[in-house]
């Protein structure tokens, strides 16, 4: 549960990342006194979204973790 989640994440950072980079002159415009390309701006971004996204995936993994199996097969059937 926690890889899915994770390997999503890495995804759409990279995919962010990529983005950012490309369309920099545009976003140039919005930041002050800080490039839009800034490397320490891009790897604080990512990290704080990799946070967010293991703590997004942590709960439901901790909470499937609590479930007795067996009551949860017979809810299925």
């Amino acid at each position: 549960m926690i890889g899915e989640g994770m390997t999503l994440a890495v995804g759409g950072i990279g995919i962010g990342i990529g983005l950012a980079l490309g369309l920099s002159s545009v976003l140039a415009a919005f930041v002050y006194k800080v490039r839009a390309s800034s490397p320490a701006i891009l790897v604080l971004a990512a990290i704080a979204l990799m946070a967010i996204s293991l703590i997004g995936a942590l709960m439901p993994a901790l909470r499937a973790t609590r479930t007795d199996p067996m009551m949860a097969l017979r809810a299925e059937g």
